[in-house]
């Protein structure tokens, strides 16, 4: 009996380790099969899918439009092969256009990356010709006398409209020399006088490209009757003339770490060489990592600071270990140079009766300049004859003309001059003012 008593009592653990083994495998096949199944779940699921770069090109002379075609575009960056920063991409932003400064043959670069870090990169190259150019015209031209009449000397007001013209080319008359004027504004406004009794033929021509308009307009200068004086006034003039751009710069600021949760920025955009920067601001951004940004131009007016705040970027699970993207700042700068100019006597001229007045009319102002200073230089000749001159406008000055007692005004109107020669009545007592 104890014997029997003793086996059973063996055989229990046995059944029992037996029964646990049996529960170990069972599990361990479940677990197994589990992951096997587990597996591709998860693959498909969280693990995100090798990104593929793609994109495509429109050309539109040298504005191009890049269309991100990518299969995964989570974060990545365009280098459009010229110099300029890159371009990071993201994920509501299609599209993106890039304005290259001039013709010539880039390498296109788009780098993708996924959440785990993997990347893909295309590379086009492209080649941009000249735009379409535009064939020039002439709008206007018109040659219209500064005084009443036009007699030798005579002085003329150009005037005349172009468009689409990179260069006009002016021919006064066969004595002169053809005059180059280099991207001219759209409306130019000049004088010109002629000596000589006689007909001119004034051409001009608009230049764009291998094209070019021309357009000639004639005027006549008429024999000077005998005994009229002729007033020529010489105006020069001293200005400061004001170049203003305008420029996008792009601050790229990367997050890392070193400050806690708040990285300040402190970043110094220069001017272009030689000049002042007067105007600045920064460009709407949805960027949510920004605080407290303002941007200010320096008191020498050479520079523009640009300071605020990065915020640490919030990190998703997969997103740990990889490096920030940078975050981009757009600021707009106004900027000038300014270059003292002296522009060389003009002569305009009119006919003088005596006792007559006469307005002459003075060269157009320039539209880009400030602080402009006038000189003048009053003559008065009969014929080839010097009579009077002065390097100010007189005011009631005597003079005697043809054996006549005369008194001599130049009053500025406006843009033009009057001038009076009056006669003196016998007796009466001069004095200049």
């Amino acid at each position: 009996m104890a014997d029997s008593s003793t086996t059973k009592t063996e055989e229990a653990p046995k059944k029992g380790n037996l029964f646990k083994a049996m529960i170990g495998t069972m599990a361990g096949l479940m677990s197994g099969a589990f992951m096997m199944y587990l597996s591709p779940l998860l693959d498909k699921v969280v693990k995100p899918s090798k990104p593929v770069a793609n994109f495509a090109v429109d050309l539109q002379g040298l504005s191009v439009m890049f269309h991100n075609r990518s299969s995964s575009r989570s974060d990545g960056w365009w280098d459009f092969g010229d110099g300029s920063p890159l371009e990071p991409i993201s994920a509501e932003q299609e599209s993106v256009a890039h304005t290259y400064l001039k013709p010539g043959t880039y390498t296109v670069k788009l780098c993708v990356r996924n959440l785990l870090n993997e990347e893909s990169e295309r590379t086009v190259t492209i080649n941009l010709e000249p735009a379409n150019v535009e064939p020039p015209g002439i709008v206007s031209l018109d040659a219209v006398p500064v005084s009443a009449n036009s007699f030798a000397p005579a002085t003329f007001r150009l005037v005349s409209r172009t468009r689409n013209a990179s260069l006009c080319v002016w021919e006064l008359d066969n004595d002169r020399p053809l005059e180059f004027v280099a991207d001219p504004p759209a409306d130019q406004d000049r004088l010109v006088t002629f000596t000589e009794p006689g007909g001119y033929v004034i051409k001009m021509a608009a230049v764009n490209g291998k094209q070019h308009q021309e357009r000639s307009v004639i005027v006549n200068v008429e024999e000077p009757p005998v005994g009229m004086l002729t007033a020529v006034l010489n105006v020069s003039e001293q200005m400061t003339k004001v170049e203003r751009t305008e420029r996008s710069v792009t601050i790229t600021e990367g997050y890392t770490g070193a400050n806690g949760d708040k990285q300040p920025i402190k970043r110094s955009i220069p001017a272009r060489q030689g000049y002042d920067i007067v105007e600045v601001r920064m460009e709407p951004t949805t960027s949510s990592n920004l605080k407290n940004m303002q941007v200010k131009v320096a008191p020498d007016r050479k520079s523009a600071l640009l300071t605020g705040e990065l915020l640490k970027p919030a990190a998703g699970l997969l997103q740990k270990g990889r490096p920030a993207q940078p975050t981009r700042i757009e600021t707009r700068l106004v900027e000038e140079k300014r270059c003292p100019q002296v522009r060389p006597a003009t002569p305009v001229t009119a006919g003088l009766t005596v006792p007559g007045s006469t307005i002459l009319s003075l060269p157009a102002m320039p539209c880009d300049c400030v602080g402009i200073q006038r000189q003048y230089r009053l003559e008065l000749r009969d014929g080839n004859r010097l009579i009077w001159q002065e390097s100010r406008l007189p005011q009631n000055v005597p003079i005697t003309v043809q054996n006549r007692r005369c008194t001599l005004t130049a009053t500025p109107i406006g843009d033009q001059v009057r001038i009076d020669l009056l006669e003196v009545r016998p007796g009466t007592r001069l004095s200049a003012n």
